[in-house]
């Protein structure tokens, strides 16, 4: 370890500190979409089971102490995720100090993991809080394990209670013992022989058995395995996670231009890997395993190309990119450099714009409710065209137990027909016709980046409420019908707020 006074000593409050500018805009953002949920259950004491029938009640308490601190106050618990990202990036610090004793590629690696733009996704949302806590339970445990192989005696149960913790933060987190395989593989140093390997990785499999096989279905009444159906395009995820850790452009650019992003970042990558084999003689060695270990925490997270599942799996990827560009000449790694942070930089523009559009719309909507649930006799509001996403951001939600909150009155909320929208000013609206006591509404968005029809806003099981239908007419189109009657009240999202029809 490196001692206070030496080189390197303060890598970790470099690091933490360039995670806490890097995030510090999401204090300014509301809630948003799934947020509301959380401060609701954090609100009723819902620990066990997550609004989403998720089992992460680590995840749920620490909701809950946001919620004793703050109420709604949103700055607190984006303040609350900014300290668990800035925690997080000085673990990395830390870790990979330990593992490759160079406290200066430590230090760029946390900086590095620290600035990657994905991450204002994990910090933005509060409903992505279980990622933070999970990922800086899961350095915490890989750095007690690695203590405890200095001197394996025992079990380690450090480690043991720290992986768990982490489980109940988030299931991803299963992913840890593959992660300590993979070091333990690649550095002779912490390989573990005979009853010592058994002591440390037979309890770590034990526990993850017993965890996802008895605790979770008692939980959750149910396996809770259902999202493995998604694997099948874990190939595609794959890739898409490795080009965004050179070139990490925004998510709705990587599904219209996959190849071509995917080709970019591959031929970045060669270009470094290639100029710091002719400055050095050999590409560095850390990234093999950094890339394995990349490979090993995205695991779960294959699922499904999403920001804040890059959280975690970036460490590993940022230790390579690290010693990729400090082994390069000077003539190659600084250019390099300065080309990825014009890219880094400008994706953390874009998407931080997209987050204060969605926050924009995400107050008009709740301020449209509140004001309509105001109007004498009115019992329910049917909104045409709701805004589900703004500039790729989740906006609305399961809004019926947050307008009373808000100061209006408890009426029942429904979408008919939701729609992702550029930016929060675009409207749906395409035409109205009224057919005695019906409303015919004719929605339809431009097919361009962040625009799409979603679904028709009521869960086809249930069926669609009485005097409302909605058909769709395309992909980026859809025709309401609303029944006019007493007690209704139907607005149209337009010009980035509610309107009246």
């Amino acid at each position: 370890m490196t001692e206070a006074g030496q080189p390197g000593a303060r890598g970790p409050l470099w690091a933490g500190l360039a995670a806490l500018v890097a995030g510090l805009p999401a204090l300014g953002l509301p809630f948003l979409s799934d947020d509301w949920s959380h401060a609701i259950a954090a609100r009723d004491g819902t620990f066990l089971v997550t609004p989403f029938s998720y089992f992460r009640p680590l995840a749920s308490i620490d909701y809950w102490i946001d919620w004793q601190l703050w109420g709604w106050t949103a700055a607190g618990y984006r303040a609350h995720g900014l300290i668990l990202a800035a925690v997080a990036a000085a673990l990395v610090v830390v870790l990979v100090r330990r593992y490759t004793g160079d406290a200066a590629l430590a230090t760029t690696t946390g900086i590095v993991f620290a600035l990657h733009p994905y991450h204002i996704g994990a910090v933005a949302w509060i409903a992505a809080r279980s990622d933070l806590l999970s990922a800086v339970l899961v350095l915490v445990a890989a750095w007690c394990f690695d203590r405890w192989c200095g001197r394996p005696r025992g079990v380690p149960w450090l480690t043991l209670l720290f992986y768990e913790l982490a489980l109940l933060a988030k299931e991803g987190a299963v992913v840890l013992p593959a992660f300590l395989l993979v070091v333990a593989l690649w550095d002779r140093r912490r390989r573990l022989a005979g009853r010592a390997w058994l002591r440390g990785f037979a309890p770590l499999a034990a526990m993850a058995l017993a965890h996802f096989l008895a605790l979770r279905p008692v939980a959750l009444g149910a396996s809770g395995l259902g999202p493995l159906k998604w694997l099948g395009a874990w190939r595609g995820n794959l890739m898409a996670y490795g080009s965004a850790s050179v070139l990490p452009l925004p998510p709705e650019i990587f599904e219209v231009r996959v190849w071509l992003v995917g080709g970019s970042a591959a031929l970045a990558t060669l270009v470094l890997l290639i100029a710091a084999r002719a400055r050095e003689g050999r590409i560095p060695v850390v990234v093999w395993p950094a890339a394995m270990a990349f490979t090993v925490l995205l695991g779960p997270s294959l699922i499904g190309f999403v920001q804040r599942y890059y959280f975690l799996p970036s460490a590993a990827a940022a230790l390579a990119l690290a010693a990729l560009l400090r082994a390069a000449p000077r003539r190659v790694g600084i250019p390099a450099a300065a080309c990825l942070a014009f890219v880094w930089f400008g994706t953390a523009a874009a998407l931080w714009t997209a987050w204060y559009d969605g926050g924009a719309a995400s107050r008009a909507y709740v301020a449209g409710l509140v004001e309509a649930s105001r109007e004498p006799g009115v019992e329910t509001i049917v909104v045409v065209g709701a805004p589900h996403r703004i500039h790729g951001i989740p906006v609305t939600a399961a809004l019926e137990d947050i307008v009373p909150l808000r100061g209006g009155n408890e009426v029942r909320v429904v979408t008919a027909g939701e729609f992702d929208y550029p930016t929060r000013n675009d409207a749906a609206l395409a035409g109205t016709s009224a057919i005695g006591t019906t409303i015919r509404v004719e929605l339809g968005v431009e097919p361009r980046p962040y625009s799409r029809y979603v679904w028709p806003g009521l869960k086809l099981s249930q069926g669609f409420a009485d005097g409302v239908s909605v058909s769709e007419a395309g992909a980026h189109g859809v025709v309401v019908e609303v029944t006019v009657r007493e007690g209704r009240r139907v607005l149209v999202w337009s010009g980035g707020g509610l309107k009246p029809l």
